[in-house]
Formats: C-alpha cells, structure tokens, sequence
C-alpha cells in the first residue's frame, strides 16, 4: 500500500505540520509489510527542510495554489499511490481534483473547529473515510452533514510521541519567580493578546514570574506580533521571554513550572498534550478539542477565552500552592499517557488507509 500525505501550510511549524512529521517517521516501520509513506509539501519552506530529514518528501516548489493544483495532478499521475490522506480540510481543497481525476480515494482529517458549510460539505461528500481527532471536531459540523455521511465518520484521537515529555522529572518548588510557557504561533488566534493582560494584572499584583513565548509570527500577523513585543517590555515584575519557533520543548517544559494556551480557537492542541505528558498543569480554554484532553480541575484549569483576569487568577493559586501544582501535574501525567498512546494511533490509522485502499 502507497500512502500519500499532502499538507497545504508549510510556512511554520505547528500541530498538523509536527503531526506529519511524526507520520513520515512511524510509518518507516511498516516498510516490511510493504507500507510506503510519503509526503507533499508546496514550497521549500520551514515544513520540508524539518520532513525532508525524516522521510520521503517530495517538493512541489509552487508559491501559488492555482500552480500547485497542477503539479498535484502531475505528481499522483506519475506515481502508484493507493490513498491520499489530507490531515485538514485546507489540504483536501487543494489535492482533491487531482484525486479525482486519477480516482484515488482520500481520507481526511476533520480538525477546524471553524463551521464552513461548503468546504465540509466536500470534505464529507468526497472524502472515503472523515477521521474526527476529538468528537468536538465532529459534533461542531452540520448536523445534517453528520446525519447524511455518519457511515464514513469515525473518531480517531491524536497520539503523539511522549517519551522524552515523560522523562522530564516533576517540577520543584521554585525558589524565585514563576516559570510559565506558551507554545502557540504569535496570533491574534492563540490569544496571545490575553496572555499579556493577565501578566500585566500580575504586575500590577507585584507578582515576580518570567513567561517564555515559543512560536513564531505567521504571514499577515506580523504586525499583530510586533505590537505584542512592544507590550512586553512595559512590566516591572514580569519579564517576557520571545523565544522564536523552537523545537526543544522537553527542555522548555522541565524548566517551566505550568504551561499556558488562552486560545480563542483551537483543533486539539498537541503542546497541551505534551505538558501534560510533562507533568505540567496546562490553563486552557474548552474550545475546539480541548475539553477532551483536559479535564477541568484534574488535569489543567479551562478558563473563559478572552478572559486574562481567570488567567491571571489561576497563576496566583498556582504560583503559592505547590501542592496543587504537583498533584495536578501528577493527574494530567497519568491521564497522557493512558489516552495518547502513539502505537495504538498509528495502528488504527493505518487500519482505515488500507480499508480504504481496499475498497478502490
């Protein structure tokens, strides 16, 4: 069976693009069951130089969609794939006319918490198999959609590669400032915007804490970005860190005492996972998936989106209980690692892909 992964986005490096990449590896091992596992990327950016090391990738090298469409069309013409897999709907938008063409059945990721009656419409119409990674991914769609295709929805929640977020030991008191990390891109999306409020209220609170943002600005939020950096530099007893895209969050994570996401919109969330798998409390927002990883008092605090005054709230509590912090780092551990098991994820996966391959 030739499996091949298109993904639309390749300017960054975020959950889908992390996602994939840890596809090209797993999928590596099944190479003597003669399973083939490659993917598409557009252009030479950050996604291709990360995949590009990992597995087969082949470059379109096409900045614009029209040319890219085109080249897909080239690409799966000449090549032997059995099923295309879209890991979200944008990736589906592009690649479907040359599946179409070729009749090559496709099995698609619904992730967007967005409701885009028309592009789920084809996503559902078309699509083999929709995969939902959290059944809030599925139940946000059209209910009528639901309805009509519900023979070809199945639920597959994301796994994730968590070994070395396990060996990060559990955080100590800290004798100092608090340690906070946000991993998201630098959008107006990720709530970026909020995680600042809060932090001002606990500069006005004369709270000592140092928060590190990991992540980059992404085309056309550049702007949003650097007004964000000019608010960092106005606080007192918060010191703002801007890290940039970096890939070793098991080594951020051990030195953070809790990792924060104010999202305003979300699919699922893997950086949550990974603290989790951390032993780190996570304080989130129950949008998109989120709710279905972290469970509210448990494993991680949810709090309202554009709400910096919860936000702010709970890094107080957190930051003079270290007995609450540890034992709901302990909880969401416990929990990573019993729901996001990789293998049993890969598996299933690969179950649907040759169904759907079969049923050509």
């Amino acid at each position: 069976m030739k499996i091949t992964v298109y993904q639309e986005y390749d300017g960054a490096i975020f959950g889908d693009q992390k996602y994939l990449c840890l596809l090209l590896e797993e999928f590596k091992k099944y190479a003597p069951e003669h399973i083939y596992f490659r993917a598409i990327v557009p252009t030479k950016k950050e996604l291709y130089k990360e995949a590009i090391t990992i597995g087969e990738v082949e470059l379109l090298n096409e900045p614009h969609w029209i040319f890219r469409v085109i080249s897909l069309i080239k690409v799966i013409k000449r090549s032997n794939t059995d099923v295309i897999l879209c890991t979200n709907e944008r990736s589906m938008l592009t690649i479907l006319l040359a599946s179409l063409l070729k009749r090559i059945p496709i099995v698609s990721y619904v992730t967007y918490e967005r409701n885009s009656l028309w592009s789920d419409f084809i996503c559902f119409f078309f699509a083999k198999r929709v995969l939902g990674i959290s059944p809030q991914s599925i139940l946000i769609k059209n209910g009528l959609l639901r309805k009509l295709f519900h023979k070809k929805i199945f639920m597959l929640l994301i796994g994730a590669r968590l070994e070395k977020f396990f060996e990060v030991p559990l955080a100590n008191d800290h004798n100092g400032p608090m340690k906070i990390l946000l991993v998201a891109s630098i959008t107006y999306r990720k709530g970026i915007d909020i995680a600042l409020d809060a932090m001002e209220e606990l500069n006005k609170r004369k709270v000592s804490c140092v928060l590190r943002i990991a992540g980059a600005a992404v085309p056309k939020s550049e702007v949003y970005a650097d007004s964000m950096r000019d608010r960092s530099k106005r606080f007192k007893y918060v010191q703002i860190e801007w890290l940039g895209w970096k890939s070793n969050i098991p080594e951020l994570l051990s030195w953070a005492d809790v990792l924060i996401l104010p999202t305003r919109s979300e699919a699922l969330g893997v950086c949550l996972i990974e603290a989790m798998a951390a032993g780190r409390p996570v304080i989130t927002t129950p949008v998109g998936g989120i709710p279905s990883i972290v469970k509210d008092g448990l494993t991680g605090f949810l709090i309202s989106p554009n709400d910096p005054s919860a936000l702010a709230n709970y890094l107080s509590l957190l930051n003079t209980n270290f007995d609450i912090r540890q034992e709901v780092g302990r909880a969401a551990r416990l929990y990573a690692l019993e729901h996001f098991n990789l293998e049993s994820h890969i598996k299933l996966l690969k179950k649907h892909l040759r169904d759907v391959s079969n049923k050509k």
